[in-house]
């Protein structure tokens, strides 16, 4: 998590503009995330994790889908292991509370999670 930090707090600051904005959209949070470098630079972090997981990732990932996307939830990267199955990182940034689309959490470790799938 560490070495993430700064990404998921960006990641963060970008869902409370959205959210001061009153604008929570997945097209007003991608515009925000890609502005911010976010969506770019979460290739690099599969990358990473598949390495602290002693395994390789079959394709070199890049920021678009299948292995970015971002949803009105928050930036998700994702990549099939050889091995292991699917790698899925998530920055969750709003949940769906009431009707209503609102921030999930204001601490980078509860809104960063790494599944094997």
């Amino acid at each position: 998590m560490s070495e993430h930090r700064s990404l998921v707090e960006t990641t963060l600051d970008c869902a409370d503009a959205v959210a001061e904005a009153d604008a929570v959209t997945t097209d007003a949070f991608e515009r925000a995330l890609r502005a911010q470098g976010v969506v770019d630079a979460l290739p690099g972090v599969l990358t990473g994790v598949a390495e602290t997981l002693e395994t390789r990732l079959p394709a070199r990932p890049v920021a678009a889908p299948p292995y970015v996307v971002v949803t009105r939830a928050g930036p998700v990267a994702r990549a099939t292991l050889p091995d292991r199955g699917r790698l899925v990182v998530t920055v969750a940034a709003f949940e769906r509370r009431d009707g209503r689309w609102v921030r999930h959490t204001e601490t980078p470790a509860a809104a960063l999670t790494v599944e094997l799938r």
